[in-house]
């Protein structure tokens, strides 16, 4: 399944990406979601579950106290069994089990479950971080019921009684009526009444035969008991339940873990920002490579260019072979345009500066050529290495290590001019690698100004801050000077992301510099190339 947001596919590699990217913010809400059941615990202790397993009984009906026998009740298991939860389960039983409870008790939950396909018994849970409080309240609850099933059947029974104590009260009194009749009879007549009256007494009779059979009925019952059958198989069992504490926590952690890929996914969806390499397939390039850490800058206004920090060194001494992977001493010269997509140069000239000192410690004769006239904070940089050593045409020179430093100076028509060519063609026959940093190619005209004079273009993204729309619209411009400026037309691109801001910190200029060039002369004098 992939998901299209103008016009960016997000499929399952960049969704994995993005879980990889994010990991620490879904990690957070995962836990955020945890923490609150986790606290809960910790204030409430382990709760306690008792359980306790009830046999339930048989409600009587009138039908069956009057001699017929019910059948719904008795036959239909799951139907007895469900009628009998929901007694169990009433506002009934639940006021007397409070009844029996001490004032301001441990509050408790209630579960109850059955399986009347099989038997007939309801297991009743209770927890709380009370275990003397789920056990009164299982054990409550069982009695409960069996008291409000007994004094049910008990008021059935004996309703039923008093009905068929009337009705036999009715048939007396009918019979003493026709026996008076009887009584008071002609003796001419008494033969006419005596067949008028014999079957009428005779049905009366009848009917209180079976009347009395039916109180006798209600009084065996009344006998044998009025509980239906209902006991108690298993009194409440009082355990520790740590799965009571574990199952909130875990669902607190898949909710929050879930939430927070929900919402990594629909701010990467919004924000349609380039973020990894696969952002930048949309506008039709690839990454040759990506820097594995982030950059440490320096400050606006710092004097002086970062050294690389020692748990770097690795990372861009690989970054330097993955980016020229066939230099050697005896290959040609090797000058390449490295420049941001967009905003200032400070971040390409820092990386190339690392890079240049790495690719120095490698046995190569590396020089840095800062063309970008408009960024303040590159030349700030450069200043106390270029300082004093003006050359023709603005120019000026300076050495960082071994590492020649040219600076193209504040004005944009000097990467233009013949001095700027006539000095880069110079500084690459006398070095191997020339790394030219120049002005955001969004921009184009100081990059373009520089683009003759270089082999190659390296573009460098800093991930998170550009719209693969907007990508995708200067690289279709760039790709228009296919036919004058190829070199324009299909860059490289290395992703990279800033760490941190150097602090406005001074540092000894490079004329007090202590660094020691392979010739064993100290390289803190600037040098100008002429």
């Amino acid at each position: 399944m992939t998901v299209e947001e103008s016009g960016v596919v997000l499929d399952h590699r960049r969704q994995l990406s993005l879980l990889r990217r994010n990991l620490w913010l879904i990690a957070l809400l995962a836990l955020i979601g945890a923490a609150y059941p986790a606290i809960r615990a910790v204030q409430n202790g382990v709760p306690h579950v008792a359980t306790t397993q009830i046999l339930v009984g048989e409600p009587v009906t009138l039908p069956y106290a009057t001699g017929t026998q019910g059948t719904n009740a008795t036959k239909d298991s799951g139907r007895l069994v469900d009628a009998e939860q929901r007694r169990m389960e009433s506002d009934r039983v639940a006021q007397a089990v409070e009844a029996t409870l001490p004032a301001g008790h441990a509050p408790y939950e209630t579960q109850f479950s059955a399986n009347a396909s099989t038997t007939n018994v309801v297991s009743v849970s209770v927890t709380s971080p009370n275990g003397d409080v789920a056990k009164a309240v299982a054990n409550g609850i069982a009695k409960a019921y069996i008291d409000a099933l007994s004094k049910y059947n008990t008021e059935v029974l004996d309703s039923a009684q008093k009905e068929l104590d009337a009705n036999i009260s009715d048939i007396d009194e009918q019979i003493s009526k026709l026996e008076k009749a009887l009584s008071s009879a002609d003796p001419d007549a008494l033969a006419q009444v005596q067949a008028v009256v014999g079957p009428a007494r005779q049905a009366l009779l009848d009917r209180r035969e079976v009347q009395q059979s039916r109180i006798d009925n209600v009084a065996l019952v009344k006998s044998v008991g009025t509980l239906g059958g209902a006991q108690v198989i298993q009194e409440a069992d009082v355990k520790p339940s740590f799965m009571a504490v574990l199952t909130p926590i875990l669902t607190g952690l898949l909710l929050g873990g879930f939430l927070g890929f929900l919402l990594v996914w629909i701010r990467e969806g919004l924000s349609g920002r380039i973020v990894d390499a696969s952002d930048l397939e949309p506008a039709g390039v690839r990454a040759k490579a990506t820097w594995p850490a982030a950059l440490d800058l320096p400050g606006a206004k710092t004097q002086f260019l970062p050294e690389v920090p020692k748990g770097d060194v690795a990372e861009v001494r690989a970054l330097a072979a993955t980016m020229w992977p066939t230099l050697s001493k005896t290959s040609g010269r090797d000058v390449t345009l490295l420049a941001p997509l967009t905003g200032q140069s400070i971040a390409p000239l820092t990386l190339a500066i690392w890079l240049a000192r790495e690719l120095d410690g490698m046995g190569h004769r590396v020089a840095v050529v800062n063309a970008d006239s408009a960024s303040a904070s590159s030349r700030s940089a450069l200043s106390a290495i270029t300082a004093g050593s003006p050359a023709s045409g603005g120019v000026t020179t300076g050495h960082f290590g071994e590492v020649l430093v040219v600076d193209a100076g504040p004005s944009e028509a000097v990467v233009g001019a013949p001095a700027f060519g006539t000095v880069l063609e110079q500084v690459a026959r006398e070095r191997d690698v020339v790394i030219v940093v120049g002005p955001a190619l969004a921009s184009q005209a100081g990059s373009i100004q520089a683009a003759p004079f270089v082999n190659r273009a390296i573009l460098l993204v800093k991930s998170g801050s550009v719209r693969r729309s907007y990508a995708k619209k200067v690289m279709d411009e760039l790709r228009g000077y296919a036919s004058t400026l190829p070199v324009l037309a299909n860059p490289e691109v290395l992703l990279y992301s800033v760490k941190s801001v150097r602090p406005r910190t001074p540092v000894p200029d490079a004329a007090t510099s202590t660094m020691v060039n392979r010739s064993g002369e100290a390289a803190g004098t600037p040098t100008a190339v002429r």
